[in-house]
């Protein structure tokens, strides 16, 4: 699969993941969905480990500390999400400051991982600041 495609796929997944989560949030009691994450999320690893028994020996001290690094964020990440929704933050407003996580990756990308930054990119961030800033001073 192409990455743009796996990309688009990710954002549309996303963009109905924050609806959902503001419809829950909004009638739910938030704390419900973590032992139904968890499960569902057991039932994931288990499937993987029987459809790709050499995963174990493909475990190295470098992989497990970034699989439980990006599980911890990404803990850290959704809770806040229910956090924003659940405190009456407004889907078109909470979703765009959550995209504007595209300027620390592009930092982090730049400054740790070496990637050049291209005129466009910069544009591309000046124009997420512009459009956030639009939609939270209405």
């Amino acid at each position: 699969m192409d990455w743009r495609v796996a990309a688009v796929i990710t954002m549309l997944a996303l963009g109905v993941y924050n609806i959902l989560v503001k419809k829950f949030i909004e009638t739910e009691d938030w704390r419900v969905m973590i032992p139904i994450v968890f499960v569902f999320s057991l039932i994931l690893f288990i499937y993987f480990l029987l459809s790709y028994p050499a995963f174990i020996d493909r475990l190295t001290p470098n992989s497990v500390f970034l699989a439980f690094s990006l599980a911890f964020i990404m803990g850290i990440a959704i809770l806040f999400t229910y956090v924003s929704f659940k405190e009456g933050g407004p889907i078109n407003v909470v979703v765009p400051i959550f995209s504007l996580s595209t300027f620390i990756s592009v930092v982090i990308a730049v400054v740790f991982m070496g990637e050049p930054i291209l005129p466009q990119t910069i544009l591309g961030i000046i124009f997420s600041f512009l459009g956030l800033v639009l939609l939270i001073y209405r």
